[in-house]
């Protein structure tokens, strides 16, 4: 499957991962998120977003990238915080959403941030846990 999805943090489960691999597009990745919810039955804490893009084999982002990367922490489902961290948007997507300076793109549902690792996403979630951001 071009998209999988699992726990960022299996142990306190306070962020759903989805990651690329391969050729994928967008129809991969909604189904995914549609999927996951399933988890999510019986779930009393609010999730945050990781969207990995780092596995994609794809030389261009599929068309489209503006509306569907806004929809990255969308309230699908209750339990989701309306927040998503993206790791490894190639610099042209970046561009092309016109994030601010902090690398935030404010959505209807609450904010996507972008970041370059694993370390910077980490401390994003814990910030956002910790209710510090």
């Amino acid at each position: 499957m071009p998209f999988e999805f699992q726990w960022h943090d299996e142990d306190r489960k306070t962020a759903m991962r989805y990651s690329a691999s391969g050729e994928w597009n967008w129809r991969d990745y909604h189904t995914c998120v549609r999927a996951s919810t399933f988890t999510l039955h019986g779930h009393d804490e609010d999730v945050d977003m990781v969207v990995d893009l780092r596995g994609s084999t794809r030389e261009k982002l599929p068309s489209g990238l503006p509306a569907h990367v806004r929809t990255f922490g969308k309230k699908l489902y209750p339990q989701f915080s309306g927040r998503a961290v993206v790791i490894g948007m190639p610099p042209d997507g970046l561009e092309a959403l016109e994030v601010t300076e902090s690398r935030e793109l404010p959505t209807p549902d609450g904010v996507i941030r972008f970041v370059d690792d694993e370390d910077a996403l980490n401390t994003l979630l814990q910030a956002w846990r910790d209710e510090s951001y």
